[in-house]
């Protein structure tokens, strides 16, 4: 369990100095010169300081939400990022859509990963993409590759507004 407590006379928290912060694991961390530090991985974890507000900001580099709205069947990208020389990337992606009558709908889910091969990028096998919809003119979901990036790319219908979203995991090796 955490303990707070002022950081002046002025300020708010409780009783005193912070003594330590526990986590899940690991058992009680007590300042060193007046200090603690959290930090993360910096791979799929990372904690921002912003000493002027009094803030750490936790963000998940491993898991990104992207929406995007389609107003006809133009392939339009939802996500992608870079691959990077000598890596492989993997998505893992739900997405959802609705109507903005919100009478029809969908749910899918995008498996995909590229790598970099020669100073291009290659899709490993083929995507694996997995769609439950009520639309009576069938929406669409691809991942392809770019000369850098991997992308996932929703189809929508001609002259109908769709409101898509997605959480995407990555994994980056």
């Amino acid at each position: 369990m955490s303990q707070a407590g002022s950081i002046s006379g002025s300020g708010g928290g409780g009783g005193g100095p912070i003594d330590t912060l526990t986590g899940n694991t690991g058992g009680a961390v007590s300042p060193l010169a007046g200090n603690i530090n959290i930090v993360g991985d910096g791979l799929t974890l990372t904690v921002s300081g912003n000493p002027a507000t009094h803030t750490l900001t936790v963000t998940n580099l491993a898991q990104t939400q992207a929406n995007v709205t389609t107003i006809d069947a133009t392939p339009t990208p939802l996500y992608m990022q870079v691959v990077s020389p000598n890596t492989i990337l993997a998505f893992n992606a739900t997405i959802t859509a609705v109507d903005s009558t919100n009478t029809q709908g969908m749910v899918a889910t995008c498996v995909t990963a590229a790598y970099t091969h020669g100073g291009g990028v290659t899709l490993v096998g083929v995507p694996t993409i997995g769609i439950n919809q009520d639309f009576g003119t069938p929406v669409n979901i691809n991942a392809v590759v770019t000369a850098t990036d991997l992308e996932i790319q929703v189809i929508g219908v001609a002259a109908t507004t769709i409101y898509w979203s997605a959480v995407i995991t990555t994994v980056i090796s």
